[in-house]
């Protein structure tokens, strides 16, 4: 839930697995919300998170694909639109994704827990929409849910990542 269309009201994206897309609820201010506005992704969607990966302050949608390795990004229009998906490879089997400025640059950056080659990808914004080659970090077996946050208050944000097989959790802190 985020507002991504503008108008201070909270709208819901929300990912479909199997028709491969993300269905957008425009919020009516009241508790209700407007039909569905269905956007093409990769196969398998996850989970949907809202960032703004272009630098431009319009929020922006990213989804880990699950069945196609990839990360979806969808570039909002400051309307509760969205233009054309753009992937991103990652590992095997992502789990969630984030947008987060992980390398304190002001820029988002895409972190995507893997669970098929148990690892966390990261791929480092440009700022204007484009990301760096994916850098792999090993977690434990069979990583899921992530969260972000300034464990070791340093100012940077470090990742925490629940892995389902080894039943623990890895954190990496960010340095």
């Amino acid at each position: 839930a985020g507002d991504l269309d503008g108008d201070d009201v909270p709208d819901l994206a929300i990912a479909h697995r199997t028709t491969a897309e993300v269905a957008v609820r425009l919020g009516n201010g009241d508790g209700t919300f407007g039909d569905d506005q269905r956007f093409g992704i990769g196969s398998g969607p996850r989970i949907v998170t809202i960032g703004d990966v272009d630098g431009d302050t319009v929020p922006d949608l990213a989804v880990a694909n699950f069945d196609t390795d990839d990360v979806s990004i969808l570039v909002g229009n400051g309307d509760g639109t969205f233009q054309d998906e753009m992937r991103l490879a990652v590992g095997t089997k992502p789990e969630a994704a984030v947008a987060t400025d992980i390398d304190c640059d002001g820029i988002a950056d895409i972190v995507a827990s893997n669970l098929g080659s148990d690892d966390l990808s990261v791929r480092l914004g440009d700022g204007l929409g484009g990301f760096a080659d994916d850098r792999r970090f090993a977690s434990g077996d069979a990583p899921r849910t992530l969260a972000i946050g300034d464990l070791d208050d340093d100012g940077a944000p470090d990742v925490v990542v629940i892995n389902r097989e080894s039943n623990d959790v890895t954190i990496f802190l960010n340095r």
